[in-house]
């Protein structure tokens, strides 16, 4: 029974030992099994891509750059070297059948069959000079009209333009008494040159053959006026702002400015939207031509045009032209001052005012003779005449006393 029954404090008769105390948690040592340590909080959750995935997002966005450069390159390079369009006719069919030679500025024979001026750069810049006199037949200078006009075509096109009737004007003009140039513009026609600058560039091929006619002495006798249309209007103003020797400015469709007009019109030309091609592409164009377009500020030429009030400006544009709007031919206009008219043709589309005008009354029914070729006849005869009018274009007498001309001449030319 002691054996078996013995006390609490012993067991198989070894005495037990003194009982373990309890363990107070705060005392217990981090890491013991019987408190667990703290589970540390979570990371906030980061944005991560696998590295294959990172690489191939960098290559796309490279290869997007790469694209875009390359289709503003191209675009750049057709935009500014159009097709070259075929100079039509002769002037020896289309204007008078007396016209039997060209002249050939700086040759002694005074006549060739590739008449030519040289622009800045030594750029072949050819050309047709019409002298109004029948007798003249080229090699008797002091036979010439004292006054002369000259017309610039807008761009892609030659001396012989598509989009306005380049051969009828003509006609006109000789008929009333004007010689008359028809050139290419370098990069058109059958001028030396490798691209257009869209009336940028081209102000230095006008400033050429305005210089070429006055060594040529006798069409340099009087003055000389500039009819240009499309961006051609553009070059006819940059010109003249420059040039003391321009008496007088036909403006038909002009634009404000080469950089707005350009940024309105690529997407138009190329079918490709403003973002993220229209600054790449007018990039690439300005690299192509040698130009910064935000320089040729036509609004701000036709400001300095006014301050020489004996030149008179005359601002042609379509009531329904969408590229260059009729406000923006009204501002060049109002900047122009008092010596400017601006005259709006109902209906007419871009260049197409030449087309739609109405026929002038005054004029008796001769053919080719309309409101829009009455106000020319105006601007010509009070170029270099100062005046107190408000508005001397209009004020000029009427077209009714200037010849018509000749009927039954060819025409090779066309109302847009």
């Amino acid at each position: 029974m002691g054996a078996a029954g013995g006390g609490a404090g012993e067991r198989n008769g070894v005495p037990d030992g003194p009982a373990a105390p309890t363990p107070d948690p705060a005392e217990t040592p981090p890491g013991s099994a019987s408190v667990p340590d703290p589970v540390p909080a979570p990371d906030p959750p980061r944005l991560r891509f696998p590295a294959a995935g990172a690489a191939a997002l960098v290559w796309a966005l490279v290869a997007a750059f790469l694209a875009v450069g390359l289709v503003a390159v191209y675009q750049g390079w057709r935009l500014t070297h159009p097709p070259r369009q075929a100079v039509r006719g002769d002037p020896a069919t289309d204007v008078s059948d007396w016209y039997r030679c060209l002249p050939y500025l700086g040759s002694p024979a005074f006549c060739s069959p590739t008449p030519l001026f040289t622009a800045q750069g030594h750029i072949p810049i050819r050309a047709w000079i019409l002298p109004s006199v029948p007798a003249a037949l080229p090699g008797a200078p002091q036979n010439w009209s004292d006054s002369t006009v000259i017309l610039v075509p807008d761009h892609g096109q030659s001396r012989t333009p598509t989009d306005f009737p380049a051969w009828p004007v003509a006609q006109l003009l000789v008929a009333a008494g004007y010689n008359v140039v028809m050139y290419d513009p370098q990069g058109e026609g059958q001028s030396g040159g490798a691209g257009i600058g869209f009336g940028t560039v081209e102000v230095r091929d006008l400033l050429a053959v305005v210089q070429a006619l006055h060594a040529l002495g006798g069409p340099a006798q009087g003055q000389v006026a500039v009819w240009g249309v499309g961006t051609g209007a553009d070059t006819a103003i940059l010109a003249a702002a420059r040039d003391p020797d321009i008496d007088a400015v036909i403006a038909d469709s002009p634009y404000l400015s080469a950089d707005g007009y350009l940024r309105r019109q690529i997407p138009a030309w190329t079918g490709l939207p403003a973002f993220p091609f229209g600054d790449a592409i007018l990039w690439a164009m300005q690299r192509e031509t040698g130009v910064t377009y935000s320089r040729y500020d036509v609004l701000a030429a036709a400001q300095r045009l006014g301050a020489r009030p004996a030149r008179p400006l005359l601002v042609v544009v379509g009531q329904a032209d969408a590229v260059t709007p009729p406000a923006e031919a009204r501002r060049l206009a109002q900047a122009a001052g008092s010596r400017a008219y601006l005259y709006v043709v109902p209906g007419a589309r871009h260049l197409g005012a030449y087309a739609a005008s109405p026929a002038e009354p005054g004029a008796a029914g001769a053919a080719g003779v309309n409101e829009y070729a009455c106000l020319v006849l105006n601007t010509l005869k009070v170029m270099g005449r100062p005046t107190g009018s408000a508005s001397p274009i209009q004020a000029a007498s009427p077209c009714g006393g200037y010849p018509a001309p000749a009927p039954g001449t060819g025409s090779s030319g066309s109302g847009a």
